[in-house]
């Protein structure tokens, strides 16, 4: 075992207490690996305690104005299993708010010291704010930036589980809707899929709620309305079920088209230089039905551009390289 390569793609994909946790109680893990996971657990474990209580201040705060935040990714699990069972390190804390109350929320969390930090360029309405004192920023978001489906704080709303954290209430999604938004931020919102990347960190999250929840896979692929998304989730599904031992369906993951990207995800990983290849025939075999939002406008209002898009993304996308913190 490699384990120097293993604790760095580990480490760089922010998934060392799950690694630690995978490995507690091996036999054949060296004294030293061990000695640093424990380490690194501990230190993930106060990382995390100080998210939470960070997150239960803003939410109490939120709630006095009469908002019910809903909580994403990460920071859904955080809330809900508490910092001693998120089994990763968490680099920000997602909200979800309605979009009419976003100034709101942003006045209100000044009160508590917060200063703007960012807002994404492309008119998301993604608000970043921070203070120096905390251990993460936290991220307002009005939806997830793809076309459809529509997640919004309506949609997930209707469907969550209300958590008390201390005095606050937050809103944590439906097993169901904590799987579909770990797909489509990488397979859609992040062109994992086009690509051929994995993203380690939401691979393993999503592992970890399948095992905690029972999650209707099923129903994940009817909520995606395009032939692209679909493609992209049994993908994700495959990858998941190959390399994680994720539970899904058999029936899921059969098919030429999920086995056939899956190694070529693998194979990617061995040889680099062909991601530009793959990422081009993916696109020209399979593209993109509806882009994902520009400014907050659906994609489907302009059909007649559908075509120059695919070609610019086609362009970029086989010219990107892949993120640090993939696998």
């Amino acid at each position: 075992m490699e384990w120097e390569t293993l604790l760095a793609l580990a480490n760089r994909s922010l998934v060392t207490p799950a690694l630690a946790d995978a490995l507690q109680n091996a036999d054949d893990v060296p004294e030293e690996v061990q000695a640093f996971l424990r380490e690194i657990d501990s230190r993930a474990r106060q990382r995390n305690a100080m998210l939470r209580a960070q997150l239960a201040e803003a939410a109490a705060k939120l709630n006095s104005i009469g908002l019910v935040p809903v909580m994403l990714k990460g920071t859904a699990m955080l809330a809900d299993h508490g910092d001693g069972e998120c089994n990763r390190i968490l680099s920000d804390l997602d909200i979800m708010l309605p979009q009419d109350r976003l100034e709101d929320a942003i006045s209100a969390l000044r009160e508590l010291g917060y200063s703007y930090v960012s807002e994404a360029p492309n008119g998301w309405d993604v608000h970043a704010l921070g203070r120096e004192k905390d251990a993460g920023m936290i991220d307002l978001h009005s939806r997830i930036k793809i076309a459809a489906p529509l997640l919004d704080h309506a949609a997930l709303a209707d469907e969550a589980k209300a958590v008390a954290l201390d005095t606050a209430r937050v809103l944590v999604p439906s097993p169901d809707h904590q799987a579909l938004i770990f797909i489509v931020h990488d397979q859609l919102q992040e062109y994992d899929y086009a690509r051929g990347q994995i993203d380690l960190r939401h691979l393993v999250d999503l592992a970890i709620l399948a095992r905690r929840a029972q999650i209707d896979w099923s129903r994940l692929i009817r909520l995606m309305p395009t032939r692209h998304g679909r493609n992209a989730m049994r993908v994700q599904m495959r990858s998941l079920h190959s390399l994680l031992g994720g539970e899904v369906p058999d029936r899921m993951v059969r098919g030429i088209w999920p086995r056939l990207q899956h190694k070529r995800r693998l194979l990617q990983l061995r040889y680099p230089p062909l991601a530009s290849l793959f990422t081009m025939l993916t696109l020209l075999v399979d593209p993109p039905i509806n882009p994902p939002l520009e400014g907050g406008r659906e994609g489907v209002e302009h059909p007649e551009r559908r075509g120059l898009w695919r070609l610019s993304r086609l362009l970029e996308l086989s010219r990107s390289r892949p993120l640090p913190t993939k696998a």
